[in-house]
């Protein structure tokens, strides 16, 4: 047996199929760069931060140099835009000499004619012990032997002299420590012919008592002077022992 919808049954069935589609509240993750998911807002931020056509590049092209000597011309970029082949004029142009540099050999001096500069002469073999000499030529130092030392002629000093100077002592008097040393300076006749100042350490021998006098600084100081000494005679003992 068929059956029919009506009014209210249609109105029924509405009902049930608002509520099945009705909007319902739900959430989604932001995507990761591994996990599909919904687009943040710093990440639509960045996406509308973009240039148009930022990605668009095309590396220049420029015609291509083979193997050379060139000069280039740079972009501001830094891309090589141009290569020119360096010219003779261009190396000229650092000042660096158009042809090799030639030097000439040098030339000896002699007694009254002064020598040149130039390329040293190749020494021959068996040379190898000899040294340039101003003259130009390659020759061995003559040997030189020096002689000891003499007491009138300069030389090498020997072992023994070396040993005696070894054995002299370290410390010597001064003149200082000298100066009031003794020094005879002559005779006068008697104490009144003495100077009247002297030099401390003058000595002078006064004749008509045999005496010495030395200056002290201040006045002359009497240092001794000849005394006669008689052998005792028997008589004397004998007046002494009584």
């Amino acid at each position: 047996m068929s059956k029919f919808l009506d009014l209210t049954g249609v109105t029924y069935l509405w009902g049930k199929a608002k509520a099945y589609f009705a909007t319902k509240t739900h959430t989604h993750t932001a995507a990761t760069t591994s996990t599909d998911g919904m687009l943040s807002a710093a990440d639509k931020t960045k996406l509308d931060g973009i240039a148009d056509n930022a990605n668009n590049y095309t590396h220049p092209n420029h015609t291509a140099a083979a193997a050379g000597f060139y000069k280039v011309t740079v972009d501001t970029l830094g891309h090589v835009t141009k290569a020119t082949k360096v010219a003779k004029s261009d190396i000229t142009g650092l000042g660096i000499p158009e042809s090799d540099t030639k030097y000439s050999p040098m030339t000896g001096a002699s007694a009254t004619v002064a020598g040149a500069q130039g390329l040293v002469p190749a020494p021959e073999a068996g040379k190898q012990a000899a040294f340039l000499k101003g003259d130009g030529t390659w020759a061995v130092p003559e040997n030189t032997t020096y002689q000891e030392a003499t007491t009138t002629k300069a030389g090498l000093l020997s072992a023994a002299d070396k040993t005696t100077i070894n054995n002299l002592p370290t410390t010597y008097a001064k003149k200082t420590d000298i100066s009031g040393v003794y020094k005879f300076k002559g005779s006068v006749a008697s104490q009144s012919k003495l100077p009247q100042s002297a030099t401390a350490g003058d000595v002078y021998n006064v004749e008509d008592s045999g005496m010495n006098y030395a200056w002290d600084g201040d006045s002359w100081d009497s240092l001794g002077g000849v005394i006669e000494i008689d052998a005792i005679t028997n008589s004397e003992i004998d007046a002494i022992c009584v």
